[in-house]
């Protein structure tokens, strides 16, 4: 048999929202003792239930924390070695154009002068080049 019960607290919607709200809060925090209690027999109070459940959050949020400043600071490795490369070789750039000059020699057989013929008919091919397009545009 049914019974009807009457509180004159919970006589507007927000009255019954607030205590409907409240017995869902209970409602959950009796779900999880009990689901607590079944997974893990070794604290016994809903106190040091939900402080274990809030360290294992905060675990997995320290987690999360530890690899993305892991990343930052690979990528802040990453930027200060090639910051290093770059200063190295600003700093050795006459030396690395003079090896280059070498090894262009040393492969093609052309020497002083010669490079310098060569690069200034390939200057004049491409002046030429240009030109013409210019002229015969429609």
């Amino acid at each position: 048999m049914l019974c009807q019960i009457s509180l004159p607290c919970v006589s507007t919607p927000a009255g019954i929202f607030l205590v409907l709200r409240t017995l869902l809060n209970c409602l959950d925090c009796i779900i999880l003792w009990n689901c607590y209690k079944i997974k893990n027999k070794n604290h016994h109070t809903f106190y040091e239930m939900m402080m274990v459940l809030i360290l294992e959050e905060l675990r997995e949020k320290r987690k999360k924390l530890k690899r993305s400043t892991d990343v930052a600071l690979h990528n802040m490795h990453s930027i200060a070695d090639e910051s290093i490369r770059v200063a190295e070789v600003a700093h050795n750039s006459h030396q690395i154009l003079e090896d280059l000059d070498a090894e262009f020699e040393s492969q093609s057989g052309l020497k002083g002068n010669d490079i310098k013929f060569l690069f200034a008919a390939v200057g004049l091919q491409l002046a030429r080049i240009v030109i013409v397009n210019e002229l015969t545009k429609t």
